[in-house]
């Protein structure tokens, strides 16, 4: 099922749900509709039990009933519009495509696929030609620390060797410090570059580990403005972590940012 489809068919679960909660909570509910008047700026209440009844019987505003005769039509009007669009949505369902042009080339012959150009590659080749991407790591001084992640990479720190084991556990593909050039024309090395292999969408990660120092907070403040300036706006393209001493790194988070940005469609 392409991911169409599969939007559509969550869509249309997500309807008959909403049907089924509405036509429940409509059974409950009186007999009759709310007039609304305008009276001065204000509003005044009117219950109307009749069809040819044009005024109803006054309520007064404190009274539960114009809030449930509200709602009442606010529900009938949203059963309503949510049965057409299930109806709607089963039309199209029964008209998709049996397959889309994506679908051809993994359905191929290895040795035919070696001999075409996709318009789209499979996810798995994708990886590993984004995964395979050579470039030029930052070297390490003599006198730092050796910090090595489970794929064996030597970090610069526990905490990146934490957020790195999280993305391999979680099969999110990563570079750690992979050169990028911004409009500054200095080369800049971030934590981390990772893929959202579902929408293959790029996002660089920064983990900020010295928050309590003010002159690193005054580095992170421009660091972060560059990045902003080059399109990496925190929360969209740009991740960022963030501990001091007293405050270290927190996994759970660190995994719920993995799952959000990377496993997510959106």
């Amino acid at each position: 099922m392409w991911r169409f489809e599969e939007e559509l068919q969550a869509r249309k679960n997500y309807l008959e749900e909403l049907i089924k909660e509405k036509e429940k909570a409509l059974l409950k509910c009186p007999e009759g509709s709310l007039i609304i008047n305008k009276n001065r700026g204000r509003a005044e209440y009117y219950y109307k039990t009749k069809p040819m009844d044009t005024h109803g019987k006054y309520i007064r505003k404190k009274s539960k009933l114009p809030r449930v005769l509200a709602q009442k039509d606010y529900d009938k009007k949203v059963l309503q519009a949510a049965s057409k669009e299930k109806e709607f949505i089963e039309k199209v369902l029964k008209t998709c495509p049996e397959t889309i042009p994506e679908e051809i080339f993994p359905a191929m012959d290895p040795f035919r696929q070696d001999l075409v150009t996709p318009i789209l590659l499979p996810d798995d080749r994708f990886v590993d030609e984004w995964q395979n991407q050579e470039y030029e790591r930052k070297g390490f001084s003599m006198d730092l620390p050796e910090f090595y992640s489970d794929k064996g990479e030597r970090m610069r720190s526990k905490s990146e060797v934490l957020i790195a084991n999280e993305l391999r556990k979680r099969g999110v593909p990563y570079h750690y410090e992979k050169p990028i050039i911004l409009d500054t024309d200095v080369v800049w090395h971030p934590d981390f570059t990772i893929l959202n292999v579902e929408t293959r969408k790029e996002y660089i990660w920064e983990h900020l580990g010295m928050m309590d120092d003010p002159g690193y907070m005054d580095d992170v403040i421009a660091r972060v403005n560059v990045y902003a300036k080059n399109g990496y706006l925190p929360g969209d393209k740009l991740i960022l972590t963030m501990e001091s001493r007293k405050r270290p790194i927190n996994q759970k988070l660190v995994a719920q940012m993995i799952d959000h940005f990377c496993l997510s469609l959106y």
